[in-house]
């Protein structure tokens, strides 16, 4: 169950934490014991065999500690941008590639906000706005007659930080009404990283022609998209911001990731397992490689998203991120 230590049901465990030992140690004759939150608690004479049961099993167990990362509002801006960054680069490489077949556009709205679609492709990921804010509401109906044109409907993503009664009164009067949420995570790079108990998971730099069939494979996209699906991160193959990572067990590969490096921002773009290898720590060791090599680059702040509640979401808490915001998905019926 998230948010409780594995294995020890006595033992709750905050959402996002990492984990480290717990101690007990004599004090002049009474025992004292490091409880998880970290204040040593007398159980001398514990008359409760539940509670004495409890520190005897956090001797053995890890304990789990919150990042010293604060969720700033520059913290949680960096968050979003790193999405914004991440997706005009790659879908800006669909876009460069001669003819641009897949139809691949990014739209500047305003100064900071983007309008991303891909004609050839209907995943929301690839056609939606990001960064609109009450300054760029006005833009709303023009927006929605481009994605109309090219048979879209108009998404906008919407961050605590960018919602206003204004934006939110511009959205309904449009048609848009809230259909979703999305997590956005951050964590410090000094995270713990990869380590020998990844074993017997191996992580390693990824040709991209196999990153493009196991990503579409591992997301199990529909075999008419899964060509495309697959070249929009083969794109990125070779960009300087971008590493691309394969996990491998015995022989085989298990799943892949990609790392996005956004300036001191290291985000975790996408990650995905094959069906076979679920339930392994195939996602755990691809996240700890990745934040290992984001802080080897200089990156002081990782970041990624994920749908709430998801596996995604709930491998990278346990690696020590933990939730910036959840932003709402306003859409057109």
């Amino acid at each position: 169950m998230p948010g409780q230590a594995e294995g020890n049901p006595l033992v709750p465990a905050p959402v996002g934490c990492r984990r480290s030992r717990a101690v007990v140690r004599p004090a002049g004759g009474h025992l004292r014991a490091q409880a998880p939150h970290g204040t040593f608690v007398d159980i001398t004479g514990a008359r409760d065999i539940r509670l004495m049961r409890c520190f005897s099993m956090a001797s053995s167990l890890p304990r789990w500690e919150t990042s010293p990362v604060i969720c700033s509002p520059d913290a949680a801006a960096r968050v979003e941008q790193a999405d914004i960054d991440y997706l005009q680069a790659r879908i800006g490489e669909l876009a460069r590639i001669a003819g641009n077949p897949y139809g691949a556009v990014v739209r500047k709205v305003g100064s900071a906000a983007r309008a991303f679609l891909v004609q050839a492709l209907p995943n929301p990921l690839f056609n939606h706005v990001m960064g609109l804010t009450a300054s760029t509401a006005a833009e709303l109906p023009e927006l929605a007659r481009w994605y109309a044109a090219h048979g879209r409907k108009l998404q906008v993503d919407v961050t605590p930080a960018q919602s206003s009664r204004e934006l939110f009164t511009a959205m309904t009067a449009q048609g848009l009404s809230q259909t979703g949420f999305y997590a956005g995570l951050f964590g410090d790079a000094e995270l713990p990283a990869a380590s020998g108990a990844d074993r017997p998971v191996l992580v390693e730099p990824a040709d991209p022609d196999e990153f493009g069939q196991v990503y579409a494979d591992g997301f199990g996209f529909p075999a008419e998209r899964r060509a495309a699906m697959a070249v929009s991160v083969q794109v990125l193959a070779g960009h300087p911001d971008v590493r691309l990572y394969r996990a491998r067990i015995s022989a085989g590969t298990a799943g892949v990731a990609l790392l996005f490096l956004d300036g001191k921002t290291g985000y975790l773009a996408t990650a995905a397992a094959l069906p076979r290898y679920r339930r392994q720590g195939v996602h755990g060791a691809l996240v700890r490689r990745r934040i290992h090599d984001a802080r080897l680059a200089g990156c002081d702040l990782i970041t990624g998203h994920a749908a709430v509640g998801s596996a995604s979401q709930r491998s990278m808490e346990r690696c020590g991120l933990r939730l910036a915001y959840t932003k709402a998905i306003w859409s057109t019926p």
